[in-house]
């Protein structure tokens, strides 16, 4: 992203339908890798957030944030992470 930026002038958002400030998500996203923005599930608008504790399917993240993800515009560059191969995290107690 940093290098999108400076050479090219190009922003780059980050999207992740996950909590936004675990393993301190947003600031390092921000500040270190350079993503002009970092949109966690706090911040979308998802109707039905979780089905028996897990989260919203990707898809839903995509549908309610397309706009922002795909401008149409000015060029862009998007990062999607998602949650598909791992699920929902919770905690663990120790044994």
């Amino acid at each position: 992203p940093n290098v999108l930026k400076n050479l090219y002038g190009v922003d780059t958002y980050g999207f992740h339908n996950g909590e936004p400030n675990f393993y301190n998500r947003t600031h390092f996203l921000t500040k270190s890798v350079g993503l002009k923005n970092y949109i966690a599930s706090d911040n979308m608008d998802i109707t039905n957030y979780t089905l028996d504790g897990e989260r919203n399917l990707d898809s839903q993240m995509i549908e309610a944030c397309k706009t922002q993800m795909f401008p149409t515009d000015k060029r862009f560059s998007t990062h999607i992470t998602t949650i598909t191969m791992h699920g929902q995290y919770a905690e663990r107690k120790a044994s």
